[in-house]
């Protein structure tokens, strides 16, 4: 994990809005389906993908929305775009194969989760967060913005 600074970027694609207990249930998850439908709609895996978790309602346990996409235009119409707002953000890091991408796409959440939970965590902004795919997933950043930095 490391502090960097971003600079706003826009991210274009398609957007839901879920919570995270309907996550954790196969026939209420909506986040796999949405990168199913991007994935498909794309045709090619691209260079660089991103998700992109926003409007949280009450931090990350209620409502928030979640985009899948990519940065720039999204070559599709009817996509929702959104600017990444620029700012501090602690970055986690994994790699990945392509038959592990949701596994260490939940692993590395849980890391985040549990670095939160420890006393003396910086405070999280509940502004943006993104998850970056590279390589073509073969390596995943999740980016969490963070107050007073």
């Amino acid at each position: 994990m490391e502090t960097v600074t971003r600079k706003p970027f826009t991210v274009s694609g398609r957007r839901i809005t879920t919570q995270a207990q309907a996550e954790t249930q196969p026939e209420t998850a909506q986040i796999g389906p949405l990168w199913q439908r991007v994935f498909q709609e794309l045709k090619t895996p691209p260079e660089l993908a991103y998700g992109v978790y926003t409007a949280y309602e009450d931090r990350e346990f209620a409502h928030y929305d979640v985009l899948a996409g990519l940065a720039g235009d999204y070559p599709l119409e009817d996509a929702d775009s959104l600017t990444i707002p620029g700012g501090t953000y602690l970055k986690f890091e994994t790699s990945m194969t392509e038959d592990s991408v949701c596994q260490a796409c939940m692993q590395l959440w849980q890391e985040v989760w549990t670095f939160f939970q420890r006393t003396g965590a910086p405070e999280r902004c509940y502004d943006c967060d993104f998850e970056e795919y590279s390589q073509q997933g073969k390596q995943l950043a999740i980016y969490i913005g963070i107050k007073g930095k």
